[in-house]
């Protein structure tokens, strides 16, 4: 199969280009950090109140309320990890 002459110069240019990077040390790409939650999970799922159990025992608008506890609780606890 017989190369066009816009995939020749293309090829060219891509060979020019690796031959121009040989013999250079590889770029070192930034190690991007992971995220440790400042909370670990057993103490999120104490804090949550939201097992099981209780689950079954409450309705919607408690689940509310303790969703926003947890959240209350954490933002404390993520302020006083801050500081």
């Amino acid at each position: 199969m017989v190369q066009t002459p816009e995939q020749r110069k293309r090829n060219e240019r891509f060979a020019k280009q690796q031959n121009a990077k040989r013999g250079k040390p590889a770029v070192e790409s930034k190690t991007k950090l992971e995220f440790k939650s400042p909370l670990n999970p057993i103490l999120a799922d104490i804090l949550s109140h939201q097992n099981d159990s209780t689950v079954n025992k409450y309705n919607k608008a408690d689940m509310v309320i303790f969703s926003l506890q947890v959240y209350w609780r954490l933002s404390l606890l993520v302020a006083w990890r801050s500081n």
